[in-house]
């Protein structure tokens, strides 16, 4: 067997070891933060979004473990619209393990002030997720107006609105 075949497994381990590479686990995607703690369980997800220059909604949506959906409306003039509903069984569970698939504890708490914001546009909205975990919390602000955008925190975003059915309570900025 050629000496270079034999050693290239163990190079390859060191290279990746010198250079910091990490599983998603250690780098706080999974089930272990980057600290080595195991991760609790969620108990809440929030998904709040900001206005833009033109139409676009604003409103908080929170998840519960319990299965309790709340929606508020932060829209002008639309302030007191609240609506209360419940999760269909194991959603909340799906979201967490989206929510870890696409490594959300390591993800920047600003995108915008990231690498993962090649160009930014003005005038478009936020959408800020948070991972309630007891006493933690994890929040990070995608502003939408960069390009191209972390893709899987997108999908994700979309995943609790869509979970949440909070399309029924977002009204039309025409009737606002």
């Amino acid at each position: 067997m050629n000496s270079r075949i034999r050693y290239r497994p163990a190079l390859l381990a060191l290279a990746c070891l010198a250079a910091g590479c990490r599983t998603p686990q250690a780098a706080g995607g999974g089930a272990q933060p980057a600290g080595g703690d195991v991760q609790p369980p969620a108990d809440s997800i929030v998904l709040e979004r900001t206005r833009c220059f033109g139409i676009c909604p604003a409103y908080r949506l929170s998840l519960a473990r319990s299965g309790a959906v709340h929606f508020r409306s932060f829209n002008p003039g639309d302030s007191a619209h609240t609506a209360s509903d419940t999760l269909p069984r194991g959603a909340f569970e799906r979201l967490e393990a989206q929510a870890a698939e696409l490594g959300f504890d390591a993800l920047p708490d600003d995108i915008r002030a990231s690498r993962l914001c090649g160009m930014a546009a003005t005038d478009h909205p936020s959408a800020i997720v948070t991972l309630f975990r007891g006493a933690r919390a994890k929040r990070v602000e995608d502003y939408h107006g960069c390009y191209p955008g972390p893709a899987a925190l997108r999908r994700f975003e979309l995943a609790i609105d869509s979970i949440a059915a909070s399309e029924r309570w977002v009204r039309d900025a025409r009737t606002r």
